[in-house]
């Protein structure tokens, strides 16, 4: 069976997810005694915001309707004291809350960012960057927002409401059956809302993530986009995708606009009802004018947290339609397995060997068939061929970027699969066509981050590469900034860079996949010498369609059609006339 590695928006199911409250409780337990103090704290600021109506009757039965109103100056001395206490825990309450949330939002960002880095690249050939982007900023902010002005606040309106019911049924049990005579009609209100708003919301988070996608295409593609005049279609496209966001989001708003006036006028008519029964009660002496005002308050108090979880259910529909994709992410299995025989050894000799490789990107279309061959230690091999023969499926397989269908890759004589990932590939050095440049400085960008890498290793390394004469010229030298991806350096001098960073790996494989193809001939004339100096001892790998940069080759590999159709030296290849000959006359045809 095809392993499905696409991470669609689409969320098939329209029903909440409230299984995401068990998932995301255990990034919690950490920071469990912070999170029982604020829940403790809400407990009593809600159990305090019930007192002020009790309060209010007891002032009006006790003081103002006898005319002692000598008395109040205690209510309202009671009154101030509770607001103040009140202000006092709320306010710690809420800080610690919010701390809670960015160390949670913080793991779960590094636990999904490690997570990212782990996949192979099947994964990403898959799934767009931008949409990958917004898993890790937008749909983890909204869990954030999830247990700030969620799940905590939920608990607070729940005990909030099942006491307000206590303290009602206490003072008048009839008053309070008949203040809650619409609750059945606010139940199927909200049931109702409840699923509107769960699938409006899936729709929102889901637009989202396309524009994110398709803006981070566009962003990084600008140049062909302008070069191709494309400025109008693309332009197009994305607000075709920014209409869809809208349409979805005026759809959510909408069903709040609802929602909320209808829980405000179920509110006014029980206040109304309240009213209506208390009054006539009260002008009967059954009920003290205390109780009925009272009641009134403590109905606009218990529809108020009702308007609240309406609000809270909203965060909770977006925090779940961004969970979804969040844990379907998360669950993705990591197809490079890492589960070493050989934990402790390092490849340091650099004997490569391909027994009957086969190879695919999705496990249908066979890109390498049964390919094999050896290279011993200190051997420089190129590989050629047309445009998809599959030579830079050969040199991505043997890191173990991507995972072979079946056949073994040797080095040093131990298959690739029985090797810790990290330490066959500290013993690779790759240099691409396009070397990608970091954001930061030629410093760190040539040393990588690495503390034990000098300055002074960092020149002499830009020396044997030729680089160090273009650095000089730059104002701030080696603490020149770099635009993004390099753009403020040029082709070759970005390869360069990429050079130098391999001769202070020091590996003892080395792997160029077309390294100099797009650098003019006298930058290659710069490096050429410096090349030699960097393959010298070691295993070097040569991917080129320049051939005159591999006649001094120990072999070549002609790969056709996902085969090795013929090897041998640069001579001998020639006297075949074959494949090899072929395309040598193509190059150097006059």
């Amino acid at each position: 069976m095809v392993e499905d590695h696409f991470i669609s928006d689409e969320i098939k199911s329209k029903k909440p997810k409230f299984w995401i409250i068990k998932r995301l409780a255990r990034y919690f337990i950490p920071y469990r005694g912070y999170v029982i103090i604020s829940v403790i704290m809400l407990l009593v600021v809600s159990a305090i915001q019930i007192i002020p109506p009790y309060l209010t009757k007891i002032a009006i039965d006790k003081y103002v309707l006898v005319g002692n109103y000598s008395g109040l100056y205690k209510i309202a001395i009671a009154y101030l004291i509770i607001l103040l206490l009140q202000f006092v825990i709320q306010y710690v309450e809420i800080m610690i809350t919010e701390f809670v949330g960015q160390r949670v939002m913080i793991d779960l960002r590094m636990e999904l960012y490690r997570h990212l880095e782990s996949l192979s690249m099947t994964f990403f050939d898959k799934n767009p960057i931008g949409r990958l982007l917004t898993r890790v900023t937008n749909d983890i902010e909204t869990l954030h927002e999830l247990f700030t002005g969620g799940v905590i606040a939920i608990i607070g309106d729940v005990f909030t409401i099942i006491a307000i019911v206590i303290i009602m049924i206490i003072m008048n049990p009839n008053l309070t059956l008949v203040s809650f005579a619409l609750f059945p009609v606010f139940a199927l209100v909200a049931y109702i809302f409840s699923i509107k708003s769960h699938a409006a919301y899936l729709d929102v988070r889901k637009y989202v993530a396309k524009s994110n996608a398709n803006l981070q295409e566009n962003l990084s593609g600008l140049k062909v986009i302008q070069a191709f005049i494309r400025e109008e279609r693309n332009y197009a496209k994305y607000r075709t995708i920014n209409k869809s966001y809208v349409k979805a989001s005026y759809r959510a708003i909408k069903i709040n606009t609802i929602f909320f006036p209808v829980i405000e006028a179920l509110s006014s008519i029980s206040i109304g009802i309240v009213i209506w029964y208390g009054g006539g009660k009260a002008i009967q002496d059954t009920v003290t004018m205390g109780t009925l005002i009272a009641f009134i308050a403590y109905v606009r108090r218990f529809f108020a947290p009702i308007r609240d979880l309406g609000e809270k259910y909203n965060i909770i529909q977006n925090a779940s339609a961004s969970s979804l994709r969040i844990f379907k992410l998360l669950d993705k299995d990591m197809k490079i397995i890492n589960k070493p025989k050989y934990p402790d050894i390092k490849p340091e000799k650099g004997e490569i060997e391909f027994k009957d490789v086969c190879f695919s990107y999705n496990d249908r279309d066979m890109i390498l068939k049964n390919i094999s061959f050896k290279i011993h230690r200190g051997e420089k091999v190129a590989f050629v061929g047309a445009t998809g023969a599959g030579k830079t499926s050969i040199i991505n397989i043997i890191p173990r970027l991507y995972e072979i269908d079946s056949g073994e890759i040797l080095v040093d004589g131990v298959n690739v699969k029985y090797l810790d990932k990290s330490n066959l590939r500290s013993e690779i050095g790759i240099v691409l066509q396009d070397p990608f440049i970091f954001a930061g400085t030629v410093f760190e960008n040539i040393r990588l981050w690495d503390s034990n890498i000098t300055l002074d290793d960092v020149e002499n390394a830009s020396r044997i590469v030729n680089l160090h004469p273009f650095i000089k010229k730059r104002e701030k030298g080696y603490f020149e900034e770099v635009g993004e991806r390099g753009s403020n350096f040029s082709q070759g001098e970005r390869q360069m860079i990429a050079f130098a960073r391999i001769f202070l790996k020091n590996p003892p494989i080395l792997i160029m996949d077309e390294a100099t193809s797009s650098i003019d001939t006298h930058t290659e004339s710069l490096i050429q010498d410096a090349l030699i100096k960097i393959m010298e001892g070691r295993t070097s790998i040569i991917v080129a369609h320049r051939l005159s940069t591999i006649k001094n080759a120990n072999k070549i590999y002609v790969v056709h059609k996902g085969k090795i159709a013929e090897e041998g030296g640069h001579q001998n290849l020639l006297a075949l006339k074959g494949i090899y000959y072929k395309l040598y006359k193509l190059q150097y045809a006059k």
